[in-house]
């Protein structure tokens, strides 16, 4: 594997199938959604999924739980469109449904087999989670966080536990039923309510995601002779 010389970093490794030539710049890792080039922006991913684009989208992404094997059935995505005025994107978790299975209705469209999350939350308007790594991915472009957690009190203290507490920490708020997460998503006050917490989450969790982190990574296994020019 060699680097050639220059601003631009290029891999040549050998494999089985020959030999590869990566640039760093074609990794795209840590490049944050709203500066993919390659996503074609809302507009065009909403036309993908045939949702107009003054439409309002809200991306529900659950995580899994370790002692069910379905879904959590804590929205009613159909009636949440229908009160929140917005198209509803369900994307359940791979470990937990299969493609095509995870809600359907007026409004609502499955996601679970849409190739990349990242376009998803290039698309939404903002996010319905519960305790999903997806809001440290979501939280980079800055848009609105809800946290639907009937089961905080179950997750925290008999399923897995948290490494931080979520309710201190989320920027968002942290709602126990549909109705609250309904009249959360109506709140005018919202952002603001959450604008300094939100700002703590990005500088801690985000920080990095500025498009480079692939070069990051690259530069460093060069730097430490892993790897010989």
């Amino acid at each position: 594997m060699g680097r050639a010389a220059g601003s631009e970093h290029v891999l040549r490794a050998h494999t089985p199938q020959g030999i590869c030539v990566l640039r760093t710049t074609d990794l795209g890792g840590g490049v944050p959604p709203e500066r993919r080039a390659d996503h074609g922006g809302p507009a065009a991913i909403r036309k993908d999924l045939g949702i107009e684009t003054e439409e309002r989208v809200l991306l529900y992404a659950p995580t899994w739980r370790d002692d069910r094997a379905e879904m959590v059935d804590f929205v009613d995505a159909e009636r949440l469109a229908r009160e929140a005025n917005a198209v509803v994107l369900v994307r359940g978790h791979s470990r937990t449904l299969e493609q095509g299975r995870d809600r359907a209705g007026a409004r609502v469209i499955d996601v679970t087999g849409y190739p990349e999350t990242a376009r998803l939350l290039l698309a939404a308007d903002a996010l319905i989670t519960d305790y999903s790594s997806v809001m440290f991915d979501f939280s980079v472009t800055g848009k609105p966080m809800y946290f639907l957690v009937p089961d905080l009190d179950h997750y925290r203290g008999q399923l897995r536990g948290f490494y931080f507490d979520l309710a201190e920490r989320a920027p968002g708020p942290l709602v126990r039923t549909q109705e609250e997460l309904a009249a959360a998503l109506e709140d005018p006050e919202h952002e603001a309510a959450f604008a300094e917490r939100y700002t703590a989450w990005r500088r801690q969790f985000n920080s990095r995601d500025d498009g480079r982190a692939a070069e990051r990574v690259v530069d460093r296994i060069l730097d430490l002779g892993f790897v010989t020019p």
